[in-house]
């Protein structure tokens, strides 16, 4: 070969095919030797760099200048050539090859309202973009077009929102990868873009919606739990004017029920149809309601006491209520089987709690209609009945009464223990004397007893217990003891 002869060589990169593994771009500084951003230095003798069209470079706030930045080289080939002779005579030049991607795979599309869930698979670790598109037919005749950037790469899914789509148009959606190699930074300077195969078409059908209002007395009802059923289910609660909707529905038969504790409403149900369109005026009415609001959660009624139960009622009840106590939401005892509903919306029925009914936290009182039993309710939360209770307050440990004296015991009490008490003197736990089986229980939450001390009584320490004439389980005895002196 002569030295003086121009030798020209034509090469072609191959990309490999059945590879084990995947490859990604070279994704790299163009001089990796130094900082990003750092000014190259210029071949000589021009001093300066130059565009293929003979320009100088001015993208870098320099003319002539191109600072240090990432390139995208695609599958990196470098040639490397030097004289055989003379080593120190050579010459390396990377050159860029644009790979296609692989194809994205399992498109799916979902349409609820107007907005439309996409999600693939991203196959490929060499892209640098997708895209997607979107048509209202097959064949793609118009397509709309959204790009969209990777996120994990290789083997993960993509989620991508259309938020443009119509809920009652049904979408045919594709995807393709594509992989933009070259240096985009540098204007006129050379780029590729190679894009891989469509991926599967997915359908998007057309949904369509369900929609009413909830009235009472003409006045939207806020807070009824509306629950579908049929081709789909789903549950959602009237806004405070009333109105309710399901969204993304398709064609098919469903059902929607409301319910509201306390409510009954006309009709109980509707059958709907969605048969390509949206289905509006699917209203109710309450047909009537009752709601108790006394007892309230938490309070504390005593038996033998007389309590006052309350509630709300509207529409078509009926003129009387039955009203039970439930005790751990199982039925206790039936307060009343006919009262009087009420009149203007409101009803009460005072009641004389049973001086024998059995303590406890977790009671609540429910009414119902008698010529409707669905229009019940229950009182919020559960109330306490405490039982009735006496306690002595003298004398109640430490006093020293003297024979032949005139001593006052006295006690309070809660509910109605009965009209008259029993009192007792106690040594050592035992009853040693009864001193009345008939006192007066006494009035206002108190009362006493004056007691003549016997003067033979023997000394010593003693104590009191108080006991209901009609319900021994209603005593308490003095807290500690107290003395007989002479």
């Amino acid at each position: 070969m002569n030295p003086l002869q121009d030798t020209i060589i034509a090469m072609r990169p191959v990309a490999p095919t059945n590879l084990p593994f995947k490859v990604p771009n070279s994704v790299r500084l163009i001089d990796v030797t130094r900082p990003d951003g750092a000014p190259l230095s210029a071949p000589s003798p021009t001093g300066g760099f130059f565009d293929p069209n003979g320009d100088p470079v001015v993208a870098f706030g320099v003319e002539g200048q191109i600072n240090n930045h990432y390139v995208n080289f695609g599958w990196e080939y470098v040639y490397h050539c030097h004289l055989l002779a003379h080593e120190e005579m050579d010459m390396m030049h990377s050159v860029i090859f644009a790979v296609p991607p692989e194809a994205p795979t399992g498109l799916a599309a979902t349409l609820r309202g107007n907005r439309a869930t996409l999600t693939w698979l991203d196959n490929s670790m060499n892209e640098t973009q997708f895209t997607l598109q979107r048509a209202t037919d097959s064949n793609f005749t118009t397509v709309t077009t959204f790009l969209v950037n990777p996120v994990n790469g290789a083997g993960s899914t993509v989620n991508y929102i259309d938020t443009t789509a119509a809920p009652n148009i049904s979408y045919y959606y594709r995807i393709y990868a594509s992989n933009l190699v070259g240096d985009t930074d540098t204007p006129a300077f050379p780029t590729m873009n190679v894009d891989s195969a469509f991926s599967n078409t997915a359908v998007s059908a057309a949904t369509f919606l369900i929609s009413g209002t909830v009235t009472s007395g003409g006045t939207g009802l806020g807070g009824v739990t509306m629950t579908l059923s049929g081709a789909a289910n789903a549950i959602t609660t009237t806004a405070a004017d009333g109105s309710y909707s399901f969204a993304g529905l398709s064609n098919g038969n469903y059902t929607v029920t409301p319910t509201l504790a306390g409510y009954v409403f006309s009709p109980s149900n509707r059958p709907v149809t969605i048969a390509g369109a949206n289905v509006t005026g699917q209203n109710f009415t309450v047909a009537g309601y009752l709601l108790v609001t006394v007892p309230k959660e938490g309070e504390i009624w005593g038996a033998g006491s007389t309590q006052t139960i309350r509630w709300t009622f509207g529409g078509n009840v009926g003129s009387l209520v039955r009203i039970e106590l439930l005790k751990g939401g199982v039925l206790n005892r039936t307060i009343s089987t006919g009262a009087f509903v009420g009149t203007g919306g409101n009803g009460s029925f005072n009641w004389l709690i049973p001086s024998n009914q059995t303590q406890g936290n977790d009671y609540t009182v429910r009414v119902t209609s008698t010529t409707n039993a669905a229009i019940t309710d229950t009182s919020n939360g559960n109330f306490t009945i405490t039982g009735p209770t006496i306690t002595v307050t003298a004398p109640n440990g430490g006093e020293n009464w003297r024979r032949s004296t005139l001593q006052a015991i006295r006690w309070n009490y809660t509910g109605n223990p009965g009209s008259f008490l029993k009192i007792y003197l106690l040594q050592g736990g035992n009853i040693v004397r009864t001193i009345t089986e008939t006192a007066f229980l006494g009035s206002n939450g108190s009362g006493s007893y004056m007691w003549l001390i016997p003067s033979n009584l023997a000394t010593g320490n003693y104590r009191i217990r108080i006991t209901s004439a009609t319900n021994a389980a209603v005593t308490d005895t003095s807290d500690a003891d107290f003395s007989i002196v002479p």
